[in-house]
């Protein structure tokens, strides 16, 4: 899970309300709202403190020439650790896999993380109207529900594992192979650990696989047509998009 750490903003110098021009360099402050926090209240040493209201934001800094498509470049590289020119790279690679239907763990964060960051900015520089705007934040939150685990798990001898779609096709494929040329058994990794199985057992698993996951993306595609169709902020803050998935997978091999 990528950590936002957000930070006080300043007191002045301040454009738009959430941009401040550092001269070579801009940075943005986005989901600026206000929060409580604890400060020293009198003498230091008696140890007493009171609470006060600052506004905060989610700090990213990037050098001019200023664009949005730069913005998320800086803020990909402080998020996932990288150096000065891996950036592009690592974006090339995310692609990739998000184009071949990867599910695994730091492509849904990569994923959610960039969608986040471009739509606070939308919102930072008035772009991007209100109903829209919590529009997009609630498909983002229907994106990473889908992508984390209360979705994405089933219960494999008492473990909870997933296998995501290339990996799935793979395998069916490669047992599907096996039994054709007259192996009784394949062989599956799950959650770290080898299993041999019984190449129709391993079928009938995969199916039920492809099938559960099958009932989840449509189950994440009409709560996502159901907020594109509401007329309101509140019909949108209020929607629970946590309804209506397939009971969990449970299976013994």
């Amino acid at each position: 899970m990528i950590a936002k750490n957000y930070m006080e903003l300043p007191t002045e110098g301040l454009t738009r309300g959430c941009m401040l021009d550092e001269g070579n360099a801009v940075t943005v402050y986005l989901d600026v709202h206000e929060e409580v926090r604890q400060v020293p209240d009198g003498n230091p040493e008696e140890g007493r403190v009171k609470d006060e209201t600052v506004r905060v934001g989610y700090a990213v800094r990037c050098l001019k020439p200023f664009s949005e498509d730069r913005l998320v470049d800086a803020a990909i590289q402080t998020a996932f650790g990288l150096r000065d020119g891996e950036v592009s790279r690592f974006n090339a690679d995310m692609a990739m896999k998000i184009a071949d239907g990867s599910d695994d763990a730091t492509v849904a964060e990569y994923k959610g993380f960039v969608k986040w960051l471009r739509l606070e900015l939308a919102k930072a520089l008035g772009t991007m109207d209100a109903l829209k705007a919590a529009k997009e934040q609630k498909i983002a939150e229907i994106d990473a529900y889908d992508a984390s685990p209360a979705v994405n798990g089933f219960v494999l001898n008492g473990s909870l594992v997933w296998l995501d779609k290339a990996t799935r096709v793979g395998l069916m494929n490669s047992t599907n192979i096996a039994k054709a040329t007259g192996s009784a058994n394949t062989t599956l990794w799950l959650g770290g650990e080898r299993m041999v199985v019984p190449c129709d057992k391993a079928i009938q698993l995969l199916s039920a696989l492809e099938m559960y996951a099958l009932g989840c993306f449509n189950v994440t595609a009409s709560h996502k047509a159901a907020v594109e169709a509401m007329t309101t902020i509140d019909e949108v803050l209020a929607y629970d998009y946590k309804q209506g998935y397939p009971e969990r997978l449970k299976m013994e091999v």
